[in-house]
């Protein structure tokens, strides 16, 4: 009896954390269009679009068979890698390709398929450290950004000017120089923010970590419907503010029916692939 409580409790609570992350994701998602669309032009970025596409494709594949077909992805992905990193040591080493080809799919297909479980606990500590950027990620991001864009501009100061056509990031050849003009200021002036973040990341990718190790077959089913979801999303905001600028219009008034379609896709997600992981009865022996 206090058992089943504490389980019914413990649901209770996950499903507030999961409401509010879900919440903060839509608030980033938000925010994060509206910087994207300000300093780094979309319409810039070669195949964008079809990037998009495929990560509605991927986040819709995921989200409803991501646990069935985990294992799979990870094999083939480290066949992938193995067989990238095989060729390139065999030119290393001036040996025939095709050996550096074999072995470099084959031994990384067999430690992909063999280490399943470490890598799903690597994995979850990763959406775990995700998790936590996306519950502070609202209180803190939009904050830093505009303290960051005031310093650049030259903000209450004599250097102060308006950015020019040359200086978006979003041109090509810049964005890399944005980037680094980011971490400079980061650990120039918030190294101590930098540092509360990576003792509150590493917390969590340890605990995910655990979490992962210990329960994966219930890792596997809530990690891939919520990533499933967010590449959904993505995809879906992409998209929609590149070509469809008056949806994305109302997407942004109405955040609360977003929402709740986010919400309800994912509980429907979840069901769905529970009920597809159910563990197969074990086949009696026959009598003899």
């Amino acid at each position: 009896m206090v058992l089943s409580v504490i389980k019914r409790c413990d649901g209770i609570i996950l499903g507030f954390c999961m409401l509010e992350v879900i919440n903060n994701t839509v608030d980033l998602f938000l925010q994060a269009g509206g910087f994207v669309r300000n300093h780094l032009p979309l319409e810039q970025w070669p195949y964008i679009t079809h990037a998009a596409l495929a990560a509605m494709m991927m986040g819709l594949i995921m989200s409803l068979w991501g646990a069935r077909l985990l294992r799979f992805v990870y094999v083939l992905g480290f066949m992938v890698s193995g067989a990238a990193v095989g060729v390139e040591l065999s030119r290393a080493v001036q040996v025939d390709l095709l050996i550096g080809l074999v072995l470099g799919t084959g031994l990384a297909g067999l430690a992909g398929y063999l280490l399943y479980r470490c890598w799903v606990g690597l994995t979850t500590a990763a959406i775990a450290m995700l998790f936590v950027l996306l519950i502070i990620g609202p209180d803190v991001f939009p904050t830093e950004i505009q303290s960051f864009q005031d310093e650049r501009l030259g903000v209450s100061t004599e250097e102060y000017s308006l950015p020019s056509a040359t200086d978006q990031p979003g041109q090509v050849g810049s964005v890399k120089g944005y980037w680094g003009e980011v971490k400079s200021y980061l650990w120039d002036t918030k190294r101590d923010l930098v540092y509360r973040m990576l003792a509150v990341l590493s917390v969590a990718g340890l605990a995910g970590l655990g979490i992962g190790l210990i329960l994966p077959r219930f890792t596997t089913i809530v990690g891939t419907s919520l990533l499933g979801v967010l590449g959904l999303v993505v995809g879906i905001g992409i998209f929609v503010s590149m070509h469809l600028p008056g949806v994305w219009t109302f997407i942004e008034a109405k955040s609360a029916w977003f929402l709740g379609a986010v919400v309800l896709y994912l509980m429907g997600a979840l069901l769905f692939q529970a009920r597809n992981q159910r563990i197969t009865p074990a086949v009696a022996a026959p009598s003899t």
